[in-house]
């Protein structure tokens, strides 16, 4: 058996990559602390703390697919105010999580935006 570090997807032992995630697979089943996480929601009596503040007309969307890859992580998040982000296209787009997530939401959005930027992207953490 193999699992991906990132969703936790199990895996027959003769794969090596996640069809998902694209990481090459971990040995054996995925840890529990992993699994953990996956299964954790967002709690409502919870410290929400920005990670990233997304800007202009792609906003919404950026924020989106970081809000995907970190709950693809385990990690709960909220964007606030998407909806008026889409009509009024020059307010900012925050992505929030509990504060005990932030260091390492943080560390997924940068390692999301090195591995998807494109020349000339002026993002602001």
């Amino acid at each position: 058996m193999a699992y991906c570090p990132r969703c936790a997807t199990e895996y027959e032992d003769s794969a090596r990559e996640c069809i998902d995630c694209h990481l090459p697979l971990r040995p054996g089943p995925p840890p529990a602390s992993l699994l953990e996480r996956k299964r954790r929601p967002l709690r409502s009596d919870v410290k929400l703390v920005p990670v990233h503040v997304f800007s202009g007309g792609t906003a919404v969307m950026q924020a989106e697919l970081a809000r995907d890859w970190l709950e693809s992580e385990g990690i709960p998040c909220v964007l606030p105010g998407e909806a008026s982000v889409g009509m009024l296209p020059v307010l900012d787009v925050p992505v929030l999580v509990c504060e005990e997530d932030a260091d390492e939401a943080t560390r997924i959005i940068k390692e999301y935006l090195e591995a998807n930027a494109t020349p000339g992207e002026d993002e602001t953490a």
